[in-house]
């Protein structure tokens, strides 16, 4: 069982989807990993739950974006992007954007 809280004008859909995120939907015997790196991990990891969001064309959008910026200039130019259209957030902490990792905190 999976208890969760969301806000605003996606929480029905957030608290729908949030089981498949944590991963209770995996059937892991009926996981074939098809990269090496996957299949790895999944050995070294017994009962590792991999999400599932459902959301590829938002994964495939920061998957581009991440790639149209130059190294030196890459600055998760997802978040830039999403900071700069973004409306606050509901729930009880509103914010406009997410925090940000500082240079050098290893992101």
């Amino acid at each position: 069982m999976v208890i969760g809280e969301a806000w605003g004008p996606g929480a029905d859909c957030a608290l729908e989807t949030l089981p498949a995120l944590l991963g209770t939907e995996d059937e892991p015997g009926e996981f074939t990993a098809r990269h090496r790196i996957v299949a790895q991990a999944v050995r070294r990891n017994p009962g590792l739950r991999l999400t599932r969001t459902g959301l590829v064309m938002e994964a495939l959008v920061a998957s581009v974006l991440e790639q149209k910026v130059s190294t030196g200039k890459r600055s998760r130019p997802d978040a830039d992007y999403c900071c700069a259209t973004a409306r606050p957030l509901p729930g009880p902490h509103p914010t406009a954007c997410a925090s940000r990792p500082r240079r050098g905190s290893g992101r």
